[in-house]
């Protein structure tokens, strides 16, 4: 039944009695002139009136006479027999309160007519399913279908129904249709789902109806599209191609593979097989299964144990792009094995080079080369010479000597190859060095004499002739010749049966070192060149040799020790000549020449004319060019030595500016701390590091600001020229929860430690509450409702409460905030905040919440701190 759709036919039937009525009361008008009869009916239309829940209809009531005559001037009173189902106005207007069904009267003069309300449901638009669901295919031009039925939650119909409007609450947009089969319910709502732009996933959209006859007049129904792919149609590489690692072990990544649908949807649940190819190792996992990416990976793959390429295949048959190949690198292993490769078993003559240098090659446990393996090659027998004696194997394994060359004396000669843990090793390699003829001049004695120019040295220049394998040869000629004036006795000698032959050198008349020589034309070593000195005169000039213009730490010794070159008159070097070295200048410095510390000491020059002090040791005083050491000798021309002495270690550390500050708290001390730092002769130290550290007390951590970019807790700075190291700034710690007993004064320590060297020096600064950010702010947050200007004094708010309190009298209670040190205890103001006796009164504000304890000792701190405008 659809009680809304019968309200045109109740309405007609109105008419109709009305009508009808008048026409009975105009005839009975015709018939007599008395007018209209007595009331003894009252009809009520409609007969039965349907109201819906909660809303209204009209039902209208007809007095007729007993002649059926309406009686128009006649009113009724009107009421129901449930008000709790329905209820009626003096205008017959019925509303109807809840579902069920009552009487309706009319009454007037005694006389009462009745019908019957029902109270409907009001009509819902609902659905058969709570949501419709719809699934396709990601990507696909084929679209998705589904449907639902709609219906009257109420029961009956509902006309005049449309789709309103289709929204996505996220996601993209656009994707749905929705079509009615009908107006009015029961109604078919068809839904089309467009699948061509939208990708693997769950869509939402809410398809909403309307209908001007339903309550509410809109409805929604949530579709969920969910998309999968179609089937596998394609297979690619993934991940795991063109990987390098050692051969018989895993690759680092397991090759994977994508299979896709024609949409290039991922695909799940495709069996893949992954196959390495001949030579390249083994996999684990190689039928794999694709996942909800629709990616397939192997669980290993082990290439083979030849170092080169190796190959994967997986394979998905049916699918395009199968197999797909991977490929990877295997590369040796390591080192395992040491063999020979060549150079062994050589002959050479004794003193010679084999022809092929010996080489040895290194290989991994599957027989592969390995580079860059060191092998040390060492002669064992012969006295032989190698060079490049720690060769590393190259991209063939092969590891080469140098050179090998044999042993002076002819026979057997033992080579050995080492690489320390490999298999095979040592190696030994032979060769054997045969004689030959002489070849090679050598100087035996005589060498190295000295003597006064013009004079004959003392023995003979000797040489021994030799051959290949270091024999004597006898019966050759040697020719002598002498360089710088000298000359040679005799002018050419032959060798004995020990292959030696001799000559005297007189020297020439130049001082200095004079050479002769000992030649035969074709022999290695020829000529043989020997050195004789011929010895200066007595010493003319000193000049510095070595050490001027140095510097070292005061009280140490400078690098380099001083050293003069004695010369005689004809610029020749003097050695054996006595040099004092002196101390001129340099607060306790000191020159040792052997025998100790002293001011003043001598050293003989050596065979080059140089004469060396053991040490200079320098002043106690820092400064530039501030040491001075001459060198002396009684006849000749003297010199001096200069050095700068330098400030030594770190000793000492003092406060230089910045102690002893008072800060708001979370604010920078005014003075940047700094501190002076000296050595132990009390030398201003440049450019040492200090450290400045903070030392977390009472007032919570402070922070430290070093270079200017940050603060932190810890940080170092560089002493300047002066030995002064000053901070960027110090921000004193914030002081956190106030201690429940009063710190002196208010004041909270702060503690900033200085170090350098190990020496510390410690500086302090003292926290202290603000007025304007930490005690105002209280005052606002508690007390401006009252205490404000023109309300209960004192004014508090924020620029006029400091001048209201401090040293300002309450009357007979004291002064709000006593001006001195530690007056918190005096102040009326504290002790209306923190006492539940005050002073006068009872504690604020008034019926509480009052303040924390934190927040009253806060207060107490600033008072006791003699109440600052901070």
């Amino acid at each position: 039944m659809r009680p809304f759709a019968d309200r045109s036919s109740r309405r007609a039937l109105s008419t109709a009695l009305v009508l009808g009525a008048l026409a009975a009361g105009l005839s009975c008008s015709d018939k007599s002139d008395i007018g209209p009869g007595s009331l003894t009916t009252i009809r009520i239309s409609p007969d039965t009136l349907h109201v819906l829940l909660g809303r209204t209809d009209t039902a209208r009531a007809f007095p007729l006479d007993q002649d059926n005559a309406y009686l128009p001037d006649k009113r009724v009173a009107w009421s129901t027999g449930d008000g709790s189902i329905a209820t009626v106005n003096d205008s017959g207007v019925v509303s109807g309160l809840a579902l069920g069904t009552t009487t309706l009267s009319a009454s007037a003069s005694g006389v009462t007519g009745t019908s019957t309300i029902v109270v409907d449901p009001a009509p819902t638009i609902t659905f058969q399913q709570d949501s419709a669901r719809i699934g396709g295919i990601a990507g696909s031009a084929v679209v998705a279908t589904g449907s639902d039925s709609v219906l009257n939650g109420g029961g009956g119909g509902i006309n005049n129904l449309t789709v309103d409007s289709i929204t996505y609450p996220s996601g993209p947009t656009g994707w749905l249709q929705a079509t009615l089969t009908g107006p009015a319910t029961p109604a078919a709502l068809d839904l089309v789902a467009n699948t061509s732009t939208l990708v693997l996933g769950r869509y939402v959209a809410l398809v909403w109806l309307s209908s001007p006859d339903a309550s509410p007049l809109t409805s929604s129904l949530p579709v969920v599209l969910t998309t999968t792919p179609d089937v596998a149609s394609s297979i690619a590489l993934q991940a795991g191609n063109n990987q390098t690692t050692t051969v018989n072990t895993a690759v680092a990544v397991g090759p994977s593979v994508l299979v896709r649908d024609q949409f290039n949807n991922p695909v799940a649940g495709v069996a893949v097989t992954f196959t390495p190819t001949a030579g390249s190792g083994s996999v684990v996992g190689g039928n794999a299964t694709t996942d909800a990416s629709g990616i397939a990976t192997v669980t290993s793959w082990t290439l083979g144990t030849t170092a080169g390429g190796n190959t994967l295949n997986a394979t998905s048959v049916g699918l395009t792009g199968s197999p797909v190949t991977f490929t990877a690198t295997g590369t040796a292993g390591a080192a395992a094995n040491l063999s020979i490769n060549g150079g062994n078993n050589q002959a050479a003559v004794a003193g010679s080079p084999v022809a092929i240098a010996p080489s040895a090659l290194v290989t991994d446990a599957f027989g592969n080369p390995v580079a860059g393996t060191t092998v040390t090659f060492a002669v064992t027998g012969g006295a032989g010479q190698i060079t490049g004696a720690t060769p590393a194997s190259n991209a063939s394994g092969v590891a080469a000597l140098g050179s090998w060359t044999l042993g002076l004396v002819a026979g057997a000669n033992t080579l050995s190859a080492t690489a320390a843990g490999l298999n095979g090793s040592p190696l030994t390699f032979t060769a054997t060095g045969n004689p030959g003829n002489a070849t090679t001049i050598a100087l035996n004695s005589g060498n190295n004499q000295s003597g006064t120019v013009g004079t004959s040295v003392a023995a003979p220049y000797v040489v021994k002739v030799t051959d290949t394998n270091g024999n004597a040869v006898q019966g050759v000629t040697v020719g002598w010749a002498a360089a710088g004036g000298g000359s040679m006795n005799p002018a050419s000698s032959i060798t004995d049966a020990s292959g030696l032959a001799s000559s005297t050198h007189t020297l020439g008349g130049t001082a200095g070192t004079q050479t002769a020589t000992a030649s035969v034309g074709g022999l290695t070593g020829s000529p043989v060149t020997f050195t004789a000195t011929a010895n200066p005169g007595a010493v003319s000039t000193i000049v510095i040799n070595t050490g001027n213009g140095q510097s070292a730490t005061v009280a140490t010794a400078v690098a380099t020790a001083p050293s003069v070159l004695a010369r005689d008159a004809f610029n020749n070097a003097v050695p054996g000549a006595a040099i004092t070295f002196t101390i001129t200048a340099g607060t306790n410095a000191s020159v040792n020449c052997g025998s100790g510390a002293t001011t003043a000491c001598a050293v003989n020059t050596n065979a080059s004319g140089i004469a060396t002090v053991t040490n200079w040791t320098l002043g106690q005083t820092a400064g530039t060019n501030n040491n001075t050491l001459s060198a002396t000798r009684t006849g000749a021309t003297g010199t001096s030595f200069t050095a700068s002495a330098t400030a030594g270690a770190v000793a000492s550390i003092v406060i230089n500016a910045g102690n002893s500050q008072t800060a708001v708290r979370g604010a920078a001390v005014t003075t940047d701390p700094s501190v002076i730092v000296r050595d132990a002769f009390n030398n201003a130290v440049p450019n040492a590091t200090v450290n400045f550290a903070v030392i977390v007390g009472t007032a919570g951590a402070s922070t430290v600001n070093c270079t200017g970019v940050g603060t932190t807790g810890n940080c170092n700075v560089t002493s300047n020229a002066s030995g002064v190291a000053t901070v960027v700034s110090w921000t004193l710690g914030g002081i956190g929860t106030p201690a429940a007993s009063a710190p002196g004064s208010g004041l909270y320590t702060n503690t900033l430690r200085a170090s350098s060297n190990g020496q510390t020096v410690d500086f302090s600064a003292s926290s202290v509450w603000s007025f304007s950010a930490d005690v105002q702010p209280l005052f606002t947050g508690s007390c401006t409702g009252c205490h404000f200007a023109g309300g209960t004094s004192p004014n508090l708010v924020a620029g006029s409460s400091y001048a209201a309190i401090r040293g300002v009298s309450s009357g007979a209670c004291g002064t709000y905030v006593v001006v001195g040190l530690n007056q918190a205890v005096n102040s009326y103001l504290f002790s209306k905040v923190s006492s539940a006796a005050p002073f006068c009164g009872s504690q604020m504000p008034p019926g509480g919440p009052f303040l924390s304890a934190a927040q009253q000792n806060t207060i107490r701190d600033w008072i006791n701190n003699n109440s600052p405008n901070n």
